[in-house]
């Protein structure tokens, strides 16, 4: 009986490593020419009748392929950040430590030019993404909510949103 388990888990072993080895030699999605690019963005908006303005520029970077193993197939890999403080999205608001709203600005893909990004978020209105609101202390809760939701529960309003465009990019 002990023999016929160990002969069980090996060849489930053997079959995993060779099902990821298969699938690791698959095709591997055209990789960007341009790998890197800084976009500066000014966002404007109200917060309790006072207006903030926010100029800081998007860091986008292509970080190689990955591979997933739930859908089996090789993904490119990206990072966004923001130049002044390496955090993805801008912070609007920050309330009794508790709790902070944050401003999604884009994605590295979007704006490095992937023709496979939905880009979802670029044609809505700026006016009608959702935005972040993340509890303290961190991993507690994240939630998104629109913009009547940020005006009625935060008192903040977006007043105008000018990102630079996304570049021309080349995939092989």
């Amino acid at each position: 009986m002990l023999i016929i388990a160990i002969v069980i888990t090996t060849c489930v072993a053997f079959s995993a490593v060779g099902m990821l080895a298969w699938n690791g030699l698959g095709p591997t999605p055209p990789r960007p020419q341009i790998k890197y690019g800084e976009f500066p963005f000014r966002l404007e908006y109200e917060i309790n009748g006072q207006v903030v303005v926010v100029e800081d520029t998007i860091i986008a970077k292509f970080k190689g392929v990955g591979y997933s193993i739930s859908s089996g197939q090789k993904y490119l890999k990206w990072e966004t950040y923001l130049a002044s403080n390496k955090k993805e999205s801008a912070v609007l608001l920050t309330t009794d430590e508790q709790t902070k709203v944050y401003c999604n600005v884009g994605y590295a893909k979007y704006y490095l030019g992937s023709k496979e990004y939905p880009a979802k978020d670029e044609n809505v209105p700026f006016e009608y993404r959702f935005y972040t609101v993340k509890l303290q202390p961190p991993g507690t809760s994240t939630s998104g909510i629109n913009s009547d939701q940020l005006w009625d529960k935060y008192n903040i309003r977006i007043i105008s949103f000018e990102p630079s465009p996304p570049i021309q990019n080349t995939f092989k």
